[in-house]
């Protein structure tokens, strides 16, 4: 009888194992950004990184208005981190021109947030970057938008407007 017992308490242990796995390895494949349900569109990986990303409905990754993405860098460790994401928050000239807007950190999270305008060609894209560690190595979420011709004063103005309720969502995901 205690024999039985044991096997199966190891295989209720094993189950519980092999739960925990699946769980943690499962792609979300909708998210809820600020009111807007995303998609999942893509998502690929391999030994250094993992990406998903996810567009809303009627939307493609040719022609994206907006994006939310979640990338993990399995390379970048916690001791590797500070230095990347530094040259991130560089601003550049060629072969794509790109601002920081605002780079912060929450020290009580430790996590990093960056904003960025990226300009390549006639696109512009605003990126908002929340950064975290997840099992010892660099995770992030990143939501852009995306405009195809010079952006107007009004495109501005509307970024400035959704900026908090976006850096609200971005802290949900």
């Amino acid at each position: 009888m205690k024999d039985i017992k044991k096997i199966v308490l190891i295989f209720l242990i094993f189950l519980e194992l092999v739960y925990i796995s699946v769980a943690e390895n499962k792609t979300i494949d909708k998210i809820d950004f600020a009111g807007v349900e995303y998609s999942q569109a893509y998502e690929n990986s391999d030994a250094k990184v993992n990406v998903v990303e996810f567009l809303p409905k009627g939307e493609d990754l040719n022609s994206f208005k907006s994006m939310v993405s979640y990338w993990e860098q399995k390379t970048i460790t916690v001791d590797k981190m500070d230095g990347y994401l530094s040259y991130l928050a560089q601003n550049t000239k060629e072969p794509i021109l790109s601002t920081t807007i605002a780079a912060t950190k929450d020290e009580k999270k430790n996590e990093y947030y960056l904003e960025k305008l990226i300009t390549s060609g006639n696109i512009t894209e605003y990126a908002m970057y929340r950064f975290m560690v997840k099992n010892g190595h660099l995770t992030y979420y990143v939501f852009s938008e995306r405009i195809y011709k010079k952006p107007s004063t009004e495109w501005f103005e509307s970024l400035e407007k959704q900026r908090v309720e976006r850096f609200k969502a971005i802290n949900e995901l």
